[in-house]
């Protein structure tokens, strides 16, 4: 599919993580670190599949959509909930280390937060060129907000709604249609972008709006939607394409 011409629409809403901010980049690093500190304090732990048991369970707690709702509003525990697993399930069961572990985890991504390439001479492009612009971001209140203040975006928006704050999160329809009233726009005067095609995608279908879908991970393929959606790899393509 492809954009909708620019004069047909009234305000773009965009995602946080992995649209604006690079969110993805830095995940195998603080794992990677997370399995040195295990190995380092349990050395009992070498030789057995550590890092396997680490990538089966993130992608078990993440793939159920309830524990990814509870989950993305309460990260440290989730971290610990995940640790606390993968050491259960390779028989060495150790609360601390599994606090620690999740310590470490989540300094590190701290750390390692940035914008994505490209994205900020996007936003202002885009901000330039559109009559409004939102940010709409699932997660807890004070991590997204935290984030918005340490990159100074707050300033390019006329409306941020953090699911924390909203109280329902994407890809819930009445998260969009909020939005849209916020802003004075008719949904099918909406264009919402992000990375997550059930929570970006199919949530602004499902509320009327046009979506484009930022497939950071580069899978190239179309997947199933009721209606049809434009496929960029970033936000800077977005904008070249839109503009």
């Amino acid at each position: 599919m492809t954009l909708p011409a620019i004069g047909d629409l009234d305000a773009l809403l965009l995602d946080l993580d992995d649209t604006i901010l690079d969110d993805r980049s830095s995940i195998a690093h603080c794992w990677s670190a997370v399995h040195d500190l295990i190995l380092a304090e349990d050395p009992r732990l070498v030789g057995v599949p550590l890092a396997a048991t680490i990538a089966e369970v993130t992608e078990w707690f993440w793939s159920d959509p309830d524990r990814e709702r509870e989950g993305r509003l309460d990260l440290p525990r989730a971290r610990r909930d995940m640790l606390t697993r993968v050491l259960d399930q390779l028989g060495r069961p150790n609360p601390q280390l599994a606090d620690q572990a999740t310590r470490l985890y989540g300094e590190l991504r701290e750390e390692t937060y940035r914008l994505a390439d490209g994205a900020l001479d996007a936003l202002i492009r885009l901000r330039a060129a559109l009559p409004r612009l939102a940010l709409v971001t699932n997660g807890a209140t004070e991590p997204q907000r935290g984030k918005i203040e340490r990159f100074a975006l707050a300033g390019y928006f006329d409306h941020i709604q953090v699911e924390g704050e909203f109280g329902l999160g994407k890809p819930e329809r009445a998260v969009y249609l909020h939005v849209a009233t916020s802003l004075g726009a008719a949904p099918e005067r909406c264009l919402m972008v992000g990375d997550s095609f059930r929570s970006d995608v199919l949530g602004a279908l499902d509320a009327g709006m046009h979506a484009a879908w930022i497939d950071v991970a580069g899978r190239g393929e179309r997947l199933p939607a009721t209606r049809s959606y434009a496929t960029v790899a970033t936000l800077v393509e977005l904008a070249e394409r839109l503009l």
